[in-house]
């Protein structure tokens, strides 16, 4: 039940700025504006992270085994990385705001962000790798 309600409140939170904002992008602005900032920044480098893991399995593609695993390891990757934030925004009351305030979403997308930049710099790693 814990995991669940967990997995509502990142989903739900995840799904704020899902759809097309009015607010624009302010990095001194608003609360608004520089939660929107974060968000925008986890966008374009999980944008990044889709093209490196791409371009690594198509360079790759002759390589079964490696595909194989490369899944397997993005999968337990993307697992991680929801549990790592979980665990950085723990929250025994049912309104998140109530322990980080404000500043949750700033917080949680710029975590989020600095996540996926490091699995970036992994898989960019492993493709330079690749045509070595």
């Amino acid at each position: 039940m814990k995991k669940i309600l967990i997995l509502t409140i990142l989903f739900l939170n995840s799904a704020t700025y899902a759809e097309e904002s009015t607010i624009q992008c302010k990095e001194d602005g608003t609360q608004q504006e520089m939660n929107k900032c974060a968000y925008d920044g986890f966008q374009k480098a999980d944008k990044e992270l889709n093209r490196v893991y791409v371009a690594l399995r198509k360079a790759k593609k002759e390589d079964e085994l490696f595909l194989k695993n490369l899944t397997k390891a993005q999968k337990a990757w993307l697992k991680f990385r929801d549990l790592e934030l979980a665990s950085q925004f723990t929250c025994k009351s049912k309104d998140i705001k109530m322990c980080f305030g404000s500043m949750y979403n700033l917080s949680y997308f710029s975590s989020k962000s600095e996540l996926t930049k490091q699995r970036v710099k992994t898989l960019s790693w492993q493709l330079e790798a690749s045509s070595l």
